[in-house]
């Protein structure tokens, strides 16, 4: 966690991060582990922009992103020599970028993956091992009505 502030310019940020995993092993054949991570930005601001067909004092600028991280997986090995173990995670992410109060810039995202592998140990010869990945990129943009500054 951190916030900062520069009293001169009147810039505020908030930077909050934070991630969990949990692991448990039911026996030394099958285990699972799940997580979790959330990463926060926030910055505000009031520049100044002389140039231009008339000079723009005191706009505010406001930024913030908000990220959601959930994974979870296995790995069992259900007979000798024969194995398998999937993942998965989501990852969820919004953010707004606003600029002197108009209409906020909005866009979410969501991003979740996939992959497991299905394995088997020849005696001698090695590992065939199988994997499959699936993913999808879901990016959602929806505009508000802005208008052109030069600064």
């Amino acid at each position: 966690m951190r916030n900062r502030e520069l009293l001169e310019s009147d810039f505020h940020s908030r930077i909050h991060s934070n991630a969990s995993t949990a692991n448990y092993e039911f026996e030394p054949r099958f285990a699972v582990f799940a997580g979790f991570s959330y990463d926060s930005l926030f910055a505000a601001n009031f520049v100044n922009c002389l140039r231009g067909t008339a000079p723009f004092t005191n706009v505010s600028l406001r930024g913030q992103t908000v990220e959601r991280l959930w994974h979870a997986g296995l790995r069992a090995l259900p007979v000798p020599r024969l194995g398998v173990s999937f993942s998965g995670t989501f990852i969820q992410a919004t953010g707004v970028e606003e600029i002197a109060g108009e209409a906020p810039i909005y866009r979410p995202m969501s991003f979740p993956c996939a992959s497991g592998s299905l394995w088997y140990d020849f005696f001698k010869l090695g590992r065939l091992t199988a994997q499959l990945q699936r993913t999808y990129y879901i990016d959602e943009i929806v505009t508000g009505i802005t208008s052109a500054r030069t600064c």
